[in-house]
């Protein structure tokens, strides 16, 4: 299967498109449409509750006795300006590249329909019934047969691949909620304790 879009951000669209042009595409000869972000988020200051699960709940790397003092010394600094600049508050407290950043996976799909390029690809390729989307740093990323198959199958609009959780992963994963198989991001379960 031929790719024919490739989604960036506002971070890698210009350095992403001119790699390709000296490149010549790499002799791709369909082609090869850039989906450039149109959403930036603006970070927020960290709620206390979610710097502890982090620092608490996950596994963490044990330092010696000396570097363990200084990182619960940096920890219990960064909870206190946290406290004190407003936790969840609007991040602004610094350069503009420093303070946004690309936003997640769900993004790609409104970017599609602002930027023009799933009208282009439609234009181009008329008989299109299932497209393939992943998050912009899934550069590696390949069609599996037996996965569309199954997708097609289905006869459900979207699909999601998972893989398997390992103990030093980040983030969410599947969880049952109200009876209901969810993608559950980490942040979004309650803490232990208090």
């Amino acid at each position: 299967m031929s790719r024919t879009s490739l989604p960036t951000s506002y971070l890698t669209h210009g350095p992403i498109e001119e790699f390709l042009v000296r490149q010549n595409n790499y002799g791709y000869p369909g082609p090869l449409l850039l989906s450039p972000g149109r959403a930036i988020g603006l970070r927020l200051i960290p709620m206390e509750r979610d710097l502890r699960f982090l620092w608490e709940e996950m596994p963490q790397q044990m330092l010696d006795e000396q570097a363990q003092k200084v990182r619960q010394s940096l920890r219990a600094a960064l909870i206190g300006w946290a406290r004190q600049a407003g936790e969840g508050r609007d991040y602004t407290d610094n350069t503009p590249a420093q303070c946004l950043h690309p936003v997640g996976h769900w993004y790609e799909i409104s970017n599609l329909l602002r930027n023009g390029v799933l009208l282009r690809l439609l234009e181009q390729r008329p008989n299109l019934n299932h497209l393939l989307l992943h998050n912009i740093d899934s550069v590696g990323v390949d069609l599996n047969p037996a996965l569309l198959g199954l997708h097609i199958q289905s006869g459900g609009c979207l699909s999601f691949e998972v893989i398997a959780r390992r103990l030093e992963d980040r983030g969410g994963g599947l969880a049952r909620v109200n009876g209901r198989v969810r993608i559950l991001e980490g942040l979004a379960i309650a803490a232990r304790g208090g």
